[in-house]
């Protein structure tokens, strides 16, 4: 894999750490001292949870769950069933020196940092509700900026602000999809034809 698509990539995966389901509570990942990603995990019927993560120098894996197929219980969640144990390997690294406090990913070249309107994706601009900054590969950034009557469009239920999606370059939309036998297999994991 290309280093800039890479990070982009580990970038998605530090949103994880520290806006998405491993962010918050007691052991959430957000106010550790160093560059973290992962992802979390849980079984449809709960009986598996997991977290997936790392840093610049190691991947850890927790996982929670038994031998044989059995419910964890109402709720066990990758965030509440094994990101506990991580965070406390984290701590735990960070306190005798395997982990160092402040150690950040390295940005590759070819990487593009800009501002964006959140809901949009759209490059920021004035009468924006909320900026956030995203990574790019060079080249594959956001070109048109927001404009304040998207705030209006994205009230709107989907199918009246379709006609308004800017599809990137190669994207199907869902109209343009003929075939929805190979997307059902997909989501069921039975071929339906």
């Amino acid at each position: 894999m290309e280093p800039a698509i890479a990070y982009v990539l580990t970038r998605m995966l530090q949103g994880v750490a520290q806006n998405g389901t491993a962010a918050h509570g007691p052991d959430g990942l957000r106010t550790l001292e160093l560059d973290l990603a992962g992802k979390t995990g849980t079984t449809d019927t709960s009986t598996d949870a997991w977290f997936v993560g790392f840093t610049p120098r190691y991947t850890i894996l927790s996982w929670v769950g038994y031998n044989r197929r059995r419910s964890l219980g109402r709720g066990m969640s990758g965030a509440k069933a094994a990101l506990p144990i991580f965070t406390s390997i984290i701590m735990r690294g960070l306190q005798d020196g395997w982990l160092k406090a402040g150690e950040t990913f390295a940005v590759p070249s070819g990487i593009r940092e800009v501002e964006i309107e959140r809901r949009t994706g759209l490059l920021f601009a004035p009468g924006a509700e909320e900026m956030i900054s995203e990574v790019f590969v060079a080249g594959t950034e956001p070109e048109k900026r927001y404009d304040p009557h998207w705030a209006r469009i994205l009230k709107l239920p989907w199918y009246l602000q379709e006609p308004f999606y800017l599809p990137k370059e190669g994207e199907r939309m869902p109209s343009q999809v003929e075939d929805w036998s190979a997307v059902r297999e997909a989501w069921t994991g039975k071929d339906e034809r």
